[in-house]
């Protein structure tokens, strides 16, 4: 066991969630910066809790993919069990869509990328379980990043025990199956469907789903249809993408790309359509 305060200098707080803290820390040995993500020092840690952030370095471990950062120190035997990543230079996908003057097709050229990598991570046999605009980073080269697995796990497994009433994630990118059933097997569609809504709000400006209360929303997800994105627009958008994103978030996951590979790839041949039948394309 060690304390991590031994072995880095730490920073600024990148972020926090209910169960971990992420730090930027510089290594006294080496003096490379790292992230370091530590179980919360200011409660006890839960059984469950810690069970989920040992998935998650199980997870991590498994990815040695472009677009998810590389683990490297480990220690789930200390009191508050931490790990360290690559330090990712950029701004999350939210701050990248509010501050820059991307248009809305750059905006899903964005998201493709970013879903080629998903893609990646369903061939792994992984489920990310809470993609959404703030786990997406978007390095200085415009190249997305995938990160934050804390609520990931492997396909067709199970909870960790003791966590299968758990409804993780982020619920207005929640899919209704996980709504309906937690504590079920975990699949690739999930993920489809977080990317459906990443998409249907970039070309609506919407969300497809509120609700005044957790409960109305709940309620939404699982048997709501929203209306199609480009009634919110008065720019022209692909057709295909528009269909893309409604099949996306089908309420059957039978009804939605087997995975991010599939949805990636239907896309992209959308957007290279789309730009050859520009007037001005060669």
């Amino acid at each position: 066991m060690t304390n991590p305060h031994q072995l880095f200098e730490f920073h600024n707080r990148l972020g926090q969630g209910g169960s971990a803290w992420v730090y930027q820390v510089r290594d006294v040995k080496t003096g490379r910066n790292r992230a370091l993500k530590q179980m919360r020092t200011d409660r006890t840690p839960d059984p469950v809790d810690r069970a989920l952030f040992a998935q998650e370095v199980s997870i991590l471990k498994s990815l040695d993919i472009p677009g998810v950062p590389r683990i490297h120190q480990i220690d789930l035997e200390e009191t508050y069990p931490w790990f360290t990543l690559d330090l990712i230079e950029g701004t999350t996908l939210q701050e990248t869509l509010e501050n820059s003057a991307l248009n809305t097709l750059e905006q899903v050229d964005l998201l493709a990328q970013t879903s080629i990598i998903v893609g990646q991570i369903h061939h792994k046999g992984v489920v990310h379980h809470d993609l959404k605009p703030t786990n997406i980073l978007i390095g200085s080269h415009w190249n997305p990043w995938v990160v934050d697995f804390g609520v990931g796990s492997f396909v067709d497994t199970l909870p960790p025990a003791g966590a299968q009433d758990y409804l993780v994630g982020t619920l207005s990118y929640l899919s209704p199956e996980r709504i309906q059933n937690p504590s079920g097997p975990h699949a690739p569609t999930a993920d489809v469907y977080a990317l459906g809504v990443i998409l249907y709000s970039m070309l609506s400006g919407r969300m497809p789903f509120s609700g005044a209360t957790d409960a109305e929303l709940f309620d939404r997800i699982r048997r709501g249809q929203p209306p199609r994105p480009e009634t919110f627009r008065n720019e022209s958008i692909p057709t295909t993408i528009c269909d893309l994103t409604m099949r996306a978030l089908s309420r059957c996951p039978k009804h939605r790309p087997p995975n991010a590979r599939v949805f990636a790839t239907d896309l992209l041949h959308s957007l290279i359509d789309h730009a050859a039948n520009q007037p001005n394309a060669a």
